[in-house]
Formats: structure tokens, sequence, C-alpha cells
């Protein structure tokens, strides 16, 4: 979990914006894949507003 402090001044905590961020890899055959997700923590009911990033990358050798 990390939390960036916006810039500017604030009396309360909306200055604060955590973060979840989450990543993994794998192998499929010959193929090295990653992916990872960084979400805003915070309560809404907008699920779709949640996600800062996703990301995936597939990697391998084509030359053999």
């Amino acid at each position: 979990l990390s939390i960036q402090v916006k810039d500017g001044s604030f009396a309360d905590l909306d200055g604060l914006e955590p973060t979840i961020s989450w990543e993994t890899s794998g192998k499929s055959g010959d193929v090295d894949l990653e992916a990872g997700i960084e979400l805003a923590a915070r309560a809404t009911g907008d699920l779709a507003s949640l996600p800062k990033s996703i990301w995936g990358k597939a990697s391998g050798d084509l030359g053999g």
C-alpha cells in the first residue's frame, strides 16, 4: 500500500490518495507473462472509477 499526498493544503484527510498496487508473473510454455493493476483505495459506488492503470506484458524468444 502506498499513500500519495496531493499538492496543496488540506484541513482533513482529503489530501491523502491511498493506492493499492498488485503485480504477478508466470510462464506459459516459452512465453513469459507479467500483469499488474493499480487501484484507488477509496469508498465508492462506481467500481469503474477505481482502476488507475492496468497493464500486461508477454515476451519470449522467436528466433529459437
